[in-house]
């Protein structure tokens, strides 16, 4: 099994696209912290959303690791239920800021 973690964004339509393709959480995990750094700006002014599904614990890591680089207003960690779940599956992060 390849261990394929897609990255996904969002467009200015509103639409979700694929940024890139990683293999394994951790690189996966390691180049989301890169993106908030590379798309990002004024985050000291942004609230930072985490949602999760069914993986508190990375969710709460992930939280860490952005405070140790990212200075953001607030951070706010929830749980995926139902359809919102779609875009993560089982053990994914979704952030937003």
């Amino acid at each position: 099994m390849l261990a394929i973690k897609p990255i996904m964004g969002a467009t200015d339509e509103g639409t979700i696209r694929l940024v890139e393709k990683t293999r394994g959480y951790k690189k996966a995990f390691n180049r989301f912290l890169e993106i908030i750094g590379e798309e990002g700006s004024n985050l000291e002014e942004k609230i930072l959303g985490i949602a999760h599904c069914n993986c508190l614990e990375r969710a709460l890591s992930f939280k860490e690791e952005v405070l140790k680089k990212y200075n953001f207003k607030d951070i706010v960690i929830v749980e995926m239920k139902g359809l919102s779940s779609t875009y993560a599956d089982d053990g994914g992060l979704v952030i937003a800021f």
